[in-house]
């Protein structure tokens, strides 16, 4: 579920809330290799629930299905602390009129004191052609993004995490 907010108040547009589910989201994902390093592949299919394609400022998702297909490689460096990195390249097979686009991640963590985490990473999305197609208020989709995070362990699989990222270049048109 997702609950999102947008603020127009400046340019006369008021206060936009929008909640309800988002995307519904299958996927597998298959490890050929795992011993220090693990090297995986991962295939998604992300489904719309039924929410409306048609609001232009805040929505729940794109309103398409949408496959994609990842190569995974992480594992941990050796050093003195506990630590991890993953990284992620892949391809965005996008329902509706919407381009395809590549996919790309990293990120590394390592445990601060027991039980707590700490993360930072980036992510960039490669649009393969919006904004040369000239859709009506369409933009290009691609972007980098920086992020870190802060997480603590209550056990292993179960935490609580603080999150935020921001924008680098280019502009998460499908946030």
């Amino acid at each position: 579920a997702k609950f999102m907010q947008s603020d127009y108040r400046s340019s006369g547009g008021g206060r936009v809330r929008v909640l309800g589910f988002s995307d519904l989201l299958f996927g597998v994902r298959y490890g050929p290799y795992q011993k220090t390093v693990v090297l995986a592949v991962e295939a998604k299919l992300e489904v719309p629930p039924g929410y409306p394609r048609d609001e232009n400022r805040v929505r729940l998702g794109p309103g398409y299905v949408n496959g994609q297909f990842k190569v995974l490689f992480g594992g941990a460096l050796p050093i003195n602390w506990k630590n991890y990195f993953d990284t992620a390249a892949g391809y965005r097979v996008r329902g509706g009129p919407f381009k395809d686009d590549l996919l790309v991640s990293a990120a590394f963590g390592i445990e601060t004191v027991p039980s707590l985490w700490a993360r930072i990473g980036g992510s960039g999305v490669f649009n393969l052609g919006d904004a040369e197609r000239g859709l009506p208020g369409n933009q290009d989709a691609s972007y980098l993004s920086a992020g870190a995070a802060v997480t603590y362990l209550f056990s292993s699989g179960f935490g609580l995490e603080l999150a935020g990222s921001i924008d680098l270049w280019g502009k998460n048109t499908f946030a």
